[in-house]
């Protein structure tokens, strides 16, 4: 899971799951179920209007930085964003983002040169 919540949202999100087992039960067979789950339980809440960059209306506008993480979602019909080589690692170290994925086995932090 790649979010930064808040206690209150984490509260939330415990709170659903002990009160309605349904909210795991439904998701049993799901590909991915915990990039549903959240996310849903957040959306059904009353912090559902401080939810930063909520693409539920309108997609994102940036493919690259997403809640201060560099991911390069630039490919459409990839099911996954791509690993981390020195090109994506010189973007990500340039750019305003905190942290990065995706990263491979062995793989550790490097300047390029």
């Amino acid at each position: 899971m790649w979010w930064s919540l808040t206690d209150d949202a984490m509260q939330i999100v415990r709170s659903a799951i002990a009160d309605d087992p349904s909210w795991c039960a439904d998701l049993r067979f799901a590909l991915c179920p915990d990039e549903i789950l959240v996310p849903s339980i957040l959306k059904a809440s009353p912090l559902a209007d401080r939810i930063g960059q909520d693409y539920s209306e309108s997609p994102a506008a940036d493919h690259i930085l997403h809640a201060q993480r560099f991911i390069d979602w630039r490919d459409d019909d990839a099911s996954s964003p791509p690993e981390l080589d020195d090109t994506l690692l010189a973007e990500a170290l340039a750019g305003p983002a905190l942290f990065a994925r995706k990263v491979g086995p062995g793989w550790t932090w490097r300047v390029p040169s």
